[in-house]
Parts: structure tokens; C-alpha cells; sequence
């Protein structure tokens, strides 16, 4: 063995080093070097946060985030919304699709809710695998996002072109609820009537700006919609416009 001190090779069974008389086995102690004992360290950041209010926030908001996603699992499992004032169980009566849409996602957020939780355990017991896992969080959170794109099918031409067989077809295979012109102009001439020319193009022109309404109010709530009618030039202009915001 060697001396601790001096690094003279000693034997064995030697107690004090024969070089230097330290005593073997009693480690070197500088007095000169004052040991630094760190309590409690506080690790900074570029911006000068604290580590633990770094933790906070992200677990706050973590916490935060997983509330809001519990309302809007709720909302969206149970259809507790309006749309143009229209409850939004009517419009699962008469599109059972939307219902099954509102339902996958209602499901797919309580798994981004169940993910945050985790989450926010992990942060809270300073787990290493807390990062893998937010970040986990949010690539399905974004995953679960591409279910909810919007996206307006537009189908026009001339009339009896075979655009309502087509808006038909459409929905029933997409599952997407189809606002057809002829449709609801017919509730309006059922509910207002018409006697002149004049009238009865007011009636159209109510019955476009009830779709592009309808537009507004689905892609507002997330929601995929088929609008079938003869629009005019400027119509369609002003849906494309619509549809890039």
C-alpha cells in the first residue's frame, strides 16, 4: 500500500509511514482548502427563474390545462352546446355522424387529460422521465387536434346537375352534415311565402346566407360541413374567404 500523504510505498501491516510519520489510513486534510458545502441550491437559468418556480408553473399549468380538457370532454361527450342556437343534440337527430365525431374526441381529450395528470405527478416528484412524458402529452394532444380540421366541401353548378345526389352520397360515406340551398329555401317559401319574382329571389338569398351562417357557426365549433348549391360568383368568394381564416 501507499501513504496517504506523501506516497511512499509501505507495507501492509504498517500503521505509520516511514517517510513522512503520518499516521496510515487517515486521509490528507488541507487546511488551506476550505471545503465548499452547498444547502439548498437554487439552480438558475438564463433568466435568472429558480428551478422550483420553473416547476411550479408547469405543474400549475399543467393542472390548469387539465381542467379546461375535462369541460370540454364533457361538453363534447354529452353535445352540451348550440350551434345558431341550435341545441346540439338536434343536430345529432338529423346527423348521426357529428354525434360519433364529438364522441372520438371527447375520448381523445380525456386521454390528453389522464396524460397531463401524469404529468404533473412526475414534475411534482422530480421524476426524470417527467419530460418524455409531456412531451408525450402533447404529441398526442396534436395527434388528437387533426381529428377536429375543418373542412368545407363546396359542391355548385348548374341546376339539376345532380349536385344534391352528390351532397347525399357525400355525407351519408363522410359522415359530414350536408346544408342543401333547395332545402332550406323551401322551409322559408313554407314559412313566408312568395309572390313575385322579386320575393322569391330574397328567399334564395336568405337561404345562402343561412349556409355561409351555418359555415361560420360549424367551423367556429370545429366541425366539417357540406354546402350544395347554384352559388353565384361572388358567393363563392366570399366562402373561400371564410374558409382561409
Amino acid at each position: 500500500m501507499f501513504c496517504s500523504h506523501c506516497g511512499t510505498q509501505l507495507s501492509d501491516d504498517a500503521q505509520f509511514c516511514s517517510s513522512c510519520g503520518a499516521r496510515v489510513g487517515v486521509a490528507n486534510v488541507n487546511p488551506a482548502v476550505n471545503p465548499v458545502t452547498y444547502s439548498n441550491p437554487v439552480v438558475v437559468g438564463n433568466g435568472g427563474l429558480d428551478i422550483k418556480w420553473a416547476h411550479f408553473l408547469s405543474f400549475g399549468y399543467l393542472w390548469v390545462a387539465a381542467i379546461m380538457n375535462l369541460i370540454w370532454g364533457i361538453i363534447y361527450l354529452t353535445g352540451d352546446m348550440d350551434i345558431n342556437d341550435i341545441p346540439r343534440n338536434i343536430l345529432y337527430y338529423e346527423y348521426d355522424g357529428l354525434a360519433i365525431i364529438d364522441k372520438i374526441y371527447a375520448i381523445a381529450i380525456f386521454i390528453v387529460l389522464t396524460m397531463q395528470l401524469i404529468s404533473a405527478i412526475y414534475i411534482l416528484n422530480f421524476k426524470k422521465d417527467s419530460g418524455t412524458i409531456l412531451f408525450s402529452t402533447y404529441v398526442f394532444k396534436g395527434i388528437a387536434a387533426l381529428l377536429m380540421i375543418v373542412a368545407v366541401i363546396i359542391i355548385t353548378g348548374d341546376l339539376a346537375s345532380g349536385k344534391s345526389t352528390l351532397a347525399d352520397s357525400l355525407s351519408k360515406y363522410l359522415k359530414v352534415p350536408a346544408f342543401k340551398k333547395d332545402i332550406i329555401k323551401e322551409q322559408y317559401c313554407d314559412m313566408y311565402g312568395f309572390t313575385t319574382r322579386e320575393e322569391n329571389r330574397n328567399l334564395s338569398v336568405m337561404a345562402v346566407d343561412f349556409m355561409i351562417n351555418a359555415f361560420i357557426s360549424f367551423a367556429s365549433q370545429q366541425q366539417n360541413i357540406i354546402l350544395e348549391a347554384n352559388f353565384r360568383e361572388n358567393e363563392l368568394r366570399q366562402l373561400q374567404q371564410l374558409a382561409m381564416t
